[in-house]
């Protein structure tokens, strides 16, 4: 390596006090600003919407012993397994939806801190600000830091792991070299799929320095090589043990590419601003090395890993746009490369109309997302319903574990409620090592469904108003000849179905 060029760029020269001071503190302020506006962001409908499916898992896994939620892992989300640790330290504090999501929106506003700071120190407090706000108003960010899920915290992560890399070429320490080992570590730890993002990064890094000439260091060759090595465990697991996960995804068509690229933008107007922008930044960033590395390795990890993923999800049916959300965080900071910029060559009033349009959009696009009721399923709608219509003797069964523990959810620890037909004594969830409650066999539910006059079924769509899996399954032609079904209710991703014993 040529003296005074770090792994990923020149290095920049040492600053007096005198200099660095007014620097930090502008970027300071940029960083405060910014958390600012997420929280505002973040905190207006945190806990409007009642809790989802997914968000109900996290929940019920979170609220269990730590050691029942390391043997929990094995079997389900295991690549969610640090989240759900912290999860489980945040809920000692509180169990209401705001507060369980509470620990995805301080990810976001710590996410717009980072970002604003560190590309304050990159193109001045402006475009640090700039940055910020891009991250706190995204409407794709924002509505993921309403969650109790971990992609909030892998974006916060991926921040940290990104600032470190390419810190790395403007202070080569030990202490940052520490930081994006353990950060990029913890990042695949809590996603996965984040795994494209630090692939498209590190490949930019390594192709770049190959074609200029100048090896990679040998302490981040190394960091690559530690983090793959750390990683890999998880990768088994999650390829042997817990493919199922994913099985009900179908193969993505083009459309879903495209609305994952137009959901982290704000729509079709956002992401022509921002394609536009990208292209400024990366035809002027050839002008310093640093610059190049920088904007390349954001313009990769906007579009790689939705690609990637999306080609990959054609052999075997894996995307989400969720589990690309990292690229959200890569499309803010290209888009503040592009407002620098437009700054230099248009005048500050030019980017700060672009900024301003942008912030615009993604306004709207939260505005109109928050707006919904709910945001996947409407548990307590449900529960309130079977509530007011259910009568003695009456039992409740689930198409699946994923619906039985979003209704306990709902259901709370007061209130009547129908018996859960299939529950196996002592079966709960919160015993299992497993991530669902244990169910009777096919012959105690056939016992259990003799003395039942009307049965209040809990599914999801696809199961077509029936449980595919289960002891249900196997008893299908019985319960279709002992009981009429009536009408099915919708409750969002949910449907009640009442069966009533034929006369």
């Amino acid at each position: 390596m040529r003296a005074g060029v770090g792994p990923v760029g020149p290095v920049t020269p040492k600053l007096t006090d005198e200099t660095r001071s007014p620097e930090r503190t502008a970027a300071l302020v940029a960083a405060g600003l910014s958390a600012a506006t997420a929280t505002a962001a973040v905190l207006r409908h945190l806990g409007t919407k009642p809790l989802w499916r997914d968000e109900a898992i996290s929940v019920s896994v979170a609220s269990r012993p730590v050691a029942r939620i390391l043997l929990v892992l094995p079997h389900h989300d295991a690549n969610a397994g640090l989240y759900y640790l912290l999860l489980h330290a945040w809920l000692w504090l509180g169990h209401s939806p705001a507060w369980a999501r509470g620990l995805s929106a301080a990810c976001l506003v710590a996410t717009a801190a980072v970002a604003a700071w560190a590309a304050s120190r990159w193109k001045g407090w402006e475009i640090g600000l700039a940055c910020g706000l891009l991250v706190a108003v995204n409407p794709f960010l924002v509505y993921y830091a309403q969650e109790a899920r971990p992609y909030s915290l892998a974006v916060l992560l991926a921040t940290i792991s990104t600032v470190a890399l390419f810190w790395l070429g403007r202070a080569p320490t030990p202490l940052v070299n520490r930081v994006y080992l353990v950060t990029t570590i913890a990042l695949v730890y809590v996603d996965l799929f984040a795994v494209l993002h630090v692939a498209a990064m590190a490949g930019v890094v390594a192709g770049l320095s190959r074609l200029r000439h100048d090896p990679v260091p040998p302490t981040l060759k190394r960091c690559w090589w530690l983090i793959a090595a750390a990683t890999a465990p998880l990768a088994a697991v999650m390829t042997i043990f817990e493919r199922g996960q994913i099985s009900w995804l179908p193969r993505p068509t083009f459309q879903v590419l495209v609305n994952t690229a137009t959901s982290m933008s704000g729509g079709w107007l956002g992401l022509e601003v921002v394609t536009v922008l990208a292209i400024i930044a990366l035809v002027s960033a050839g002008h310093t090395p640093y610059d190049q590395r920088v904007v390349a390795a954001l313009a990769a990890a906007f579009v790689l890993p939705p690609v990637l993923l999306w080609s990959f999800a054609h052999l075997i049916p894996s995307y989400i746009d969720r589990y690309v959300i990292v690229s959200a965080l890569a499309m803010a900071g290209l888009a503040a490369a592009g407002l620098s910029v437009l700054r230099r060559a248009g005048g500050r009033l030019v980017a700060t109309a672009v900024l301003a349009g942008l912030l615009l959009i993604g306004g709207q696009r939260t505005a109109r997302l928050e707006a919904y009721p709910y945001k996947v399923d409407n548990a307590p709608a449900m529960v309130e319903f079977i509530r007011a219509q259910s009568r003695a003797g009456d039992a409740v069964a689930y198409a699946g574990g994923g619906l039985r523990i979003l209704v306990e959810s709902a259901i709370g620890r007061h209130g009547m409620f129908p018996p859960d037909i299939a529950l196996a004594p002592g079966g709960e969830a919160f015993r299992q090592h497993d991530l669902y409650a244990r169910e009777v066999d096919a012959s105690q539910l056939t016992a259990r469904l003799a003395s039942v006059q009307r049965l209040w079924m809990v599914t999801d769509p696809s199961d077509q108003r029936y449980p595919q899996g289960g002891p249900f399954a196997a008893l299908k032609p019985l319960v279709v000849a002992t009981f009429v079904p009536g009408e099915t209710t919708s409750f969002g991703a949910s449907e009640v179905t009442l069966l009533v014993r034929r006369a």
